[in-house]
């Protein structure tokens, strides 16, 4: 009989199979730290990266208040900002790719960052998902993205400072 081994154990495991590390991205330090911890377990597993930045959708109350001339250039400025971020996270996992030799994948993905990332990690079989931890004064009191994935966690969760 076969026995079955976890998705933690195979992280430990001394024959060096592939895993798939998901790791969420964004512009904040905690999540510079969480690429770097995920490309140290990469190379320590022979695993490869998939670095991940979720973007809200408009919500209904934020497309009608783009009715308004003003709201309009302000939500131009709001994509034009969106996208030069996801631009400058790109650029970032390609030179994490080539500096690391680590294999890093980057994705953008739509709607709540931890229904996003959770979705994926089951969708690629993740291994691992990390998150940087969340230095927003409210986040104790309202649900940050690593609490609300650990609700979720089909996988092993590692939430860097």
């Amino acid at each position: 009989m076969a026995r079955h081994v976890s998705n933690a154990a195979r992280l430990l495991r001394d024959d060096r199979a592939p895993v798939t590390i998901v790791v969420g991205l964004d512009d904040t330090d905690a999540a510079l730290h969480a690429l770097d911890y995920a490309i140290g377990a990469a190379r320590r597993s022979n695993g490869r990266v998939i670095a991940a930045h979720a973007q809200q959708l408009i919500t209904p109350v934020a497309s009608i208040s783009l009715l308004t001339p003003a709201a309009g250039a302000t939500s131009e400025a709001a994509v034009r900002s969106a996208e030069s971020a996801v631009n400058a996270l790109a650029a970032l996992s390609h030179a994490a790719r080539l500096e690391s030799g680590v294999d890093i994948q980057f994705r953008v993905l739509h709607g709540d960052p931890a229904t996003a990332l959770a979705e994926l990690a089951t969708d690629v079989c993740a291994d691992l998902v990390i998150v940087g931890a969340s230095r927003h004064p409210g986040s104790h009191l309202f649900s940050s993205v690593s609490r609300r994935l650990n609700r979720k966690a089909r996988w092993p969760l590692a939430i860097v400072p």
